[in-house]
Parts: C-alpha cells; structure tokens; sequence
C-alpha cells in the first residue's frame, strides 16, 4: 500500500456508489495465473499484516478475491476484485467503511464505487512485497530502492537500479509472478536494503 493514498495512488471512491459493474470490463491475461499464485504463495510463511494494512486484509475476509482500491482524479472509488470474485461484498464492505468514515473519501456525499477485474488479491501483492524485501534487507537485492503493493495498478511496484530482466529473473526464483510486478527504474529513491520500513518513496 502507499504511503500516501491519494490520486492515482490508493484509497479512494466516485461519484454515487453505483449498482452495477462496468459493462467494458476485460480479465487481465494475468489473472490465468492466479492458480499458480496462490500455490507459491502458500508454499512460503505468510508475512503478519501490516498494521495500517489490516483494514484491507478484513475486507479481504469479507469479499472473496478483493484486491485493493484507489481514488482516480475525478474523486472516483476504484475497487479492484478478481474475476471469481465476490463483487457485490467487495463493493458493500467498502460502502460500509465509507459510511464508517474509515475510507477519507473528501467528499460529503457518499461516492460511486467502479468496480475493476484484476488479477491478484491485495494479500497475494502484500505477501509478494514482503517476500522482495526481506530479500533486500537481507542484502541480496541491492538493486532494489523502494517496493509497494499497487492498488492503484493491483500490481507490486519495484523501483531499482540496473538491469530489470535480470532482477525480474531474480524476484521470480522467490516465487514471485512475474507478471504481478511493475518495474519502475529509481530516481532519488533510497537503499530498502538500508531501511526499516516497507516502502522506500
């Protein structure tokens, strides 16, 4: 997740929290791989959540396939569910926390929701991310300079430094699909394997 959850990062709603789904929505290539996605992750010990994390994990709890959410420039709530998905959970948990007040939405009237096919859950980019740091805590990915769990792409972001193929052939020996990452070369970003935290900005 980002540090920062606002437009084109995470968090977020539309306009009037609709009833249905959009209509030109396509499954992602990436989603056939979900079976092999949840293989490696469980072949691996879970990561404990994060604890500013643990609200999107609960919404997991209630929406089978959840995948994270986002706020687009307009103020739209994106909400990411996997195409075997439980739509109608994913978008009555967010409604709920919208309600709640536990989704800043900045606006007084209660949002749309869009809902979007993705191919991952926001636990299996939480697990990944997690995966590829301890990796370069440990220092063996120096490469890396900051990591986060997507929403607004339902995709891992790496940030690093020299060859991506060779890294990507890297992150994917831990059991890391390749294809859940987005690879973004660094400009001003820190060492992760030099800091404590889960995300380098």
């Amino acid at each position: 997740m980002t540090t920062s959850r606002g437009v084109g990062v995470s968090v977020g709603i539309c306009a009037v929290l609709l009833g249905a789904c959009r209509d030109d929505l396509t499954v992602p290539a990436a989603a056939t791989a979900r079976t092999t996605a949840d293989a490696v992750t469980g072949s691996r010990p879970k990561h404990a959540p994060r604890s500013d994390e643990a609200p999107l994990h609960d919404m997991e709890k209630l929406a089978l396939g959840f995948g994270g959410y986002f706020l687009d420039q307009a103020g739209g709530l994106h909400v990411w569910v996997t195409s075997n998905g439980n739509v109608e959970g994913a978008r009555s948990a967010v409604r709920t926390r919208v309600r709640d007040e536990r989704i800043a939405t900045g606006r007084r009237n209660e949002p749309a929701v869009t809902i979007e096919v993705g191919a991952y859950t926001f636990s299996q980019l939480a697990e990944w991310r997690d995966i590829i740091f301890d990796e370069a805590q440990a220092g063996r990915l120096t490469q890396i300079r900051g990591l986060d769990a997507d929403e607004a792409t339902n995709r891992v972001l790496v940030e690093h430094t020299g060859s991506e193929s060779d890294l990507r052939r890297t992150i994917a020996a831990l059991g890391v699909i390749p294809e859940a990452l987005t690879m973004r070369p660094a400009v001003g970003a820190r060492d992760v394997s030099r800091s404590s935290a889960l995300f380098a900005p």
